[in-house]
């Protein structure tokens, strides 16, 4: 009786074991105060959130990467944001760095609706600060560059 009870126990150990390493991992980011504020803003989210950053409906939801302190405020803003840093208060609008993929958004830039929508380029501290300064971007852009209203068209 006792080896039927000893292999019942081993073959539940063995099965938790599996199921432990099949399973994926959920990756827990930190997020500071006052974030994540607003319906489904991180949902999603693996990136850090700074302080008063990621406000507003679906604000960073599916973000990748590190946003910092009073950014990403407005709906969508940093929506599917994949991999890319976020400097500090950068991307506040609507939309405004939203499908931003793989590129560094330095401080006090891309604000505005649609600022820097689909861009892949790395942009410097305070650049790309209006409506559609930057849609687009595949290059690289200074600091202090590209703060005039742009098209929207994509």
């Amino acid at each position: 009786m006792r080896l039927k009870t000893a292999w019942g126990m081993m073959c539940i150990g063995g099965l938790v074991v599996l199921l432990g390493l099949l399973l994926p991992v959920t990756v827990l980011a930190k997020v500071g105060q006052n974030s994540c504020v607003g319906d489904h803003a991180c949902d999603g989210n693996t990136g850090n959130v700074g302080n008063n950053s990621c406000v507003g409906a679906e604000a960073c939801t599916f973000n990748t990467g590190n946003v910092g302190n009073n950014s990403c405020d407005g709906g969508t803003a940093c929506f599917d944001n994949k991999g890319a840093t976020i400097g500090n208060n950068s991307c506040n609008g609507k939309d405004a760095c939203s499908e931003n993929k793989g590129a560094t958004i330095g401080n006090n830039s891309c604000n505005g609706k649609d600022a820097c929508v689909d861009n892949t380029g790395t942009i410097g501290n305070h650049s790309c600060n209006a409506e559609c300064a930057c849609v687009g971007n595949i290059g690289i852009i200074g600091d202090n560059e590209r703060n005039t209203s742009g098209s929207c068209a994509r």
